[in-house]
């Protein structure tokens, strides 16, 4: 890990979240499989994710159907998680945004469509979520 100065703190850059491949958050995650679910929302739903270093991460598959455009959803919670630093507020340590081709099914024909897939990943919090521990839900 770069330092910054030689003062043995993380320089900038290296503290940055990660542009990750989306096959790597598909195998950190078991292809998104049903039990590594840890939540879903209205924005998304939530993945364990186990890296190969042994950290663990959450990785947020934002949802095709949220109230807000996904492109917008993902850019806002982005730039809001860069902007704050608390010890409260979960670290944003990588995220992906990346396009493939499909072929999917359209009024009754299949055809190839660009389909955008977005996430984000944090820390995980081995304690449940902060809605779990203010509201018991």
């Amino acid at each position: 890990m770069a330092t910054s100065a030689g003062l043995g703190q993380p320089s900038v850059l290296s503290t940055l979240p990660k542009n990750l491949p989306l096959d790597f958050l598909k195998t950190i995650t078991d292809q998104f499989s049903e039990a590594r679910k840890i939540g879903t929302g209205a924005f998304g739903t939530v993945y364990m994710g186990h890296m190969p270093d042994g950290q663990i991460i959450t990785v947020k598959k934002l949802a095709e159907n949220s109230p807000i455009a996904r492109d917008k959803a993902f850019a806002n919670e982005v730039q809001n998680i860069m902007a704050l630093h608390h010890e409260n507020v979960l670290k944003l340590v990588g995220y992906c945004h990346e396009g493939q081709k499909k072929v999917v099914l359209n009024n009754g024909r299949y055809i190839v469509a660009d389909i955008v897939e977005s996430l984000l990943c944090h820390e995980y919090l081995p304690l449940g979520s902060l809605q779990k521990h203010l509201f018991g839900i």
